[in-house]
C-alpha cells in the first residue's frame, strides 16, 4: 500500500509513524524521571568551547546524513538524537548535552510540545542545571511555532503541571512564566478551566513568594540572633503552613518560651492531635485566623487566613454532631457558644457550597433557644405548679428531645397533655423486655417524630432505633424488613 501512494503522502506518514515515536519516548521518560528527586552528583554543563565544539560536530553529521534540512529530515535527526541520547543513554557522554539540548530545541522551532519532556528531563537528570528555569525557556520558546490543536493542549497542561511543581520547589520566577505559557496557550485553545484557574494560582504563587522572601530574611536573622522570639514566631508558622512539623515543632516551642507567643504553643498542642472534633476543629481555626492580628507575621498573614479557611472547611461537616454532642454532655451554654463560633467560622470561609449549612446553623440555632426559653420558664411555673400539664410537657420535651437525658425527663412527659406522647413516655419508662413490646415502643418514638423537626425529631428516632436495635438482637434473621429499613437509615446518617 505504502510503495503506490505518491511521495509527498509518504513523507507525511513518515513522518507521523516518527512523532508517535517521540510521543512514546516522551511519556516514557516522564514516568522514569522525576525532578523532585534529581541525583546530588550530576555532570558539570560542558564549557562553551566544548559546546562549540560538539555542535559543529553534529553540523558536519547532519549534512553528511540527510543533506538539506525540512520537516522530515529534522523529524529523522531528532528520532535520531532520542534514541541516542534519551532512550538507551550514550556511552560518550562528551557530545549527549548539546545532541539533548539540540532535540529539545528542534522540537520548540517546529512547534512540537510532545517530544519537549524526553530531552528536557534528561538533561535536568543528568546535568547541573536549573530545571525548572530551562523548561520555562523550553515552553516559552513552543508556545509561538505551535501548529496544531493537540500540541497546543499538550503544551497547556504540560507547562501548568510543571508549574505548579515549580511553586512547590520555591522556584516562583520559572513557576510565574510557566503559568505564563499555560494561560497564553489556553487563551489560544479558548480552554474556559484553565482561563479560570490559573489567575487563581498566580495570585497565590505571588503570596508564597512574598513568604518565601520573608522565611530566608528570618532565617538570615536567626543566625545572627538565634534568641529572636518574632523570628522565631515567624519561621515557626512559615513551617507549619509548608507541613514542615519537626521545625515547626522546635521553633514553636522556642518561642512560646516567650511570654508574647502563648498562642503557638496551643497551636502546637491541636496541630499534634492525630483527629480533631468540631470544637478543636474550629478553636485551631480561630487561632490561625487570629494570629496576624496578635503578632508582627508581615507577609505570612494571608497565608495564616488561608490556613484558617482550610481548616474551617473541613471542620463544616462535624457542626451538627458536635453541637449535639455539647449540648447532650455540657448543656444549652456551650452548644450556644459553639453554634455561634461556628457561624463564624462558615462566615469567614465564604464557601458558596457551604452557605446552606450556614442557615441550617442559624435555624438550630434559633430552635435550641427558643426551646430553652421555654424550658426555662416551665421550671418556674412547675415549682409554683407541679400537676401544670403544659409545662410538664415543655420540660419533659427539652429534657428527651434536646438533651437526650430520657431518664431524667420521661416522669414529665407522663404527666403531660398529650395521650400519645404520654403514653410512649409510659411505655418506656416500664423498660420493656419481650421483642414484641420493644419494636411496639419503638414504633411509638418513630411516629411521635413525625410531629417534630430538627435536633427534636433526629433525637426521638436515635431513641426508637435504641429500642429496635434491642428487639432484633432477640428475633431471629429476616423479616422486619421495614423495621430494618429504618435502622439501617440511621446509621447511615451518622
Amino acid at each position: 500500500m505504502l510503495t503506490k501512494l505518491p511521495m509527498k503522502w509518504k513523507s507525511i506518514i513518515a513522518v507521523l509513524t516518527v512523532q508517535f515515536t517521540w510521543l512514546a519516548t516522551a511519556h516514557c521518560q516522564m514516568i522514569r524521571i522525576s525532578l523532585e528527586h534529581l541525583p546530588r552528583h550530576r555532570s558539570a554543563v560542558p564549557s562553551h568551547a566544548a559546546q562549540a565544539a560538539d555542535r559543529q560536530y553534529f553540523s558536519q553529521m547532519f549534512r553528511l546524513k540527510y543533506g538539506r534540512m525540512n520537516a522530515y529530515t529534522s523529524s529523522e535527526f531528532m528520532n535520531y538524537l532520542l534514541r541516542t541520547y534519551v532512550s538507551f543513554g550514550h556511552k560518550l557522554r562528551r557530545h549527549q548535552y548539546v545532541g539533548l539540548t539540540l532535540c529539545w530545541k528542534i522540537a520548540a522551532a517546529k512547534g512540537w510540545a510532545e517530544s519537549l519532556p524526553g530531552p528536557l528531563l534528561a538533561i535536568c537528570w543528568n546535568y547541573n542545571v536549573n530545571p525548572w528555569k530551562l523548561l520555562a525557556q523550553a515552553c516559552k520558546a513552543t508556545f509561538p511555532n505551535l501548529q496544531d490543536h493537540w500540541d497546543g493542549t499538550y503544551l497547556m497542561k504540560q507547562s501548568y503541571h510543571w508549574g505548579r511543581q515549580a511553586m512547590q520547589q520555591n522556584a516562583y520566577l520559572p513557576a510565574r512564566r510557566l503559568l505564563a505559557t499555560s494561560f497564553q496557550c489556553a487563551q489560544a485553545l479558548n480552554n474556559a478551566w484553565y482561563l479560570r484557574v490559573i489567575p487563581t494560582l498566580s495570585r497565590r504563587l505571588v503570596v508564597l513568594e512574598l513568604a518565601y522572601q520573608q522565611h530566608l530574611a528570618d532565617e538570615k536573622d536567626l543566625r545572627m540572633k538565634p534568641g529572636d522570639a518574632a523570628a522565631l514566631a515567624r519561621t515557626a508558622v512559615y513551617c507549619w503552613l509548608m507541613s514542615r512539623a519537626s521545625d515547626a515543632q522546635a521553633k514553636g516551642n522556642a518561642a512560646a518560651q516567650h511570654a508574647a507567643y502563648p498562642s503557638l504553643l496551643h497551636i502546637e498542642q491541636l496541630t499534634r492531635r492525630k483527629s480533631l472534633d468540631a470544637v478543636a476543629a474550629i478553636d485551631l481555626g480561630d487561632l490561625w485566623w487570629q494570629l496576624p492580628s496578635r503578632h508582627p507575621l508581615l507577609a505570612l498573614g494571608p497565608l495564616a487566613h488561608e490556613k484558617a479557611i482550610k481548616i474551617y472547611r473541613q471542620a463544616a461537616g462535624q457542626i451538627g454532631d458536635g453541637f449535639t454532642e455539647l449540648i447532650h454532655t455540657k448543656g444549652f451554654r456551650s452548644a450556644n457558644r459553639f453554634i455561634i463560633d461556628a457561624r463564624r467560622c462558615l462566615t469567614r470561609a465564604d464557601d458558596p457550597h457551604l452557605e446552606s449549612l450556614r442557615h441550617v446553623c442559624k435555624d438550630l440555632q434559633i430552635q435550641v433557644r427558643i426551646l430553652h426559653g421555654q424550658y426555662a420558664a416551665a421550671v418556674k411555673t412547675l415549682a409554683a405548679s407541679p400537676t401544670n400539664s403544659t409545662a410538664n410537657q415543655q420540660v419533659g420535651e427539652y429534657t428527651c428531645f434536646v438533651a437526650a437525658r430520657w431518664h431524667a425527663g420521661l416522669p414529665y412527659l407522663e404527666h403531660c397533655r398529650q395521650p400519645g406522647l404520654a403514653g410512649a413516655a409510659h411505655a418506656d419508662m416500664a423498660d420493656p423486655q419481650v421483642p414484641a413490646g420493644q419494636l411496639v415502643l419503638g414504633n411509638q418514638w418513630w411516629t411521635l417524630s413525625s410531629g417534630y423537626h430538627g435536633l427534636m425529631k433526629n433525637v426521638i428516632r436515635r431513641r426508637a432505633i435504641h429500642w429496635y436495635k434491642q428487639a432484633l438482637a432477640k428475633l431471629p434473621s429476616g423479616g422486619y424488613a421495614t423495621v430494618r429499613a429504618r435502622v439501617a437509615t440511621m446509621e447511615h446518617a451518622k
